[in-house]
């Protein structure tokens, strides 16, 4: 983490090969800290570096479901009409994650610079070549 410092700041799943053939995969999850104990967040920030694995694993399935309502109202007062059409769109987006996985041992944590967002990595050595 500390020879890439990009990846300290966006959450997510990502494979690492380092100069010598080892093959690391790395999870990073953040939250948002107000209101939430550090045990809360940390218990939270697992659950997400652990799923950002799997997704990267095995894959994610999405379901996008869009509807679009179309209302139109017309009126007529003393022999003039007037109207109006309203339409409405709305789209629902969903994931779902299979897999099994232990979870993984965490590697680190840390603040961002502001101290309103708290970041936790998890990681597993996958294989040296």
């Amino acid at each position: 983490l500390l020879k890439k410092p990009v990846l300290m700041e966006f959450a997510g799943a990502i494979l690492i090969r380092s100069k010598d053939g080892q093959k690391y995969i790395l999870g990073v999850a953040s939250t948002d800290l107000r209101g939430k104990t550090l045990d809360i967040a940390t218990r939270i920030l697992r659950v997400k570096a652990d799923r950002s694995v799997l997704e990267l694993t095995n894959g994610v399935k999405m379901v996008v479901e869009e509807t679009i309502n179309t209302k139109t109202t017309l009126t007529l007062i003393d022999g003039k009409e007037s109207g109006s059409v309203i339409e409405e769109y709305k789209s629902v987006i969903t994931s779902e994650v299979r897999g099994k996985i232990r979870s993984l041992p965490v590697v680190g944590s840390w603040y961002s610079a502001d101290k309103e967002r708290y970041f936790l990595a998890v990681g597993i050595v996958v294989e040296k070549e």
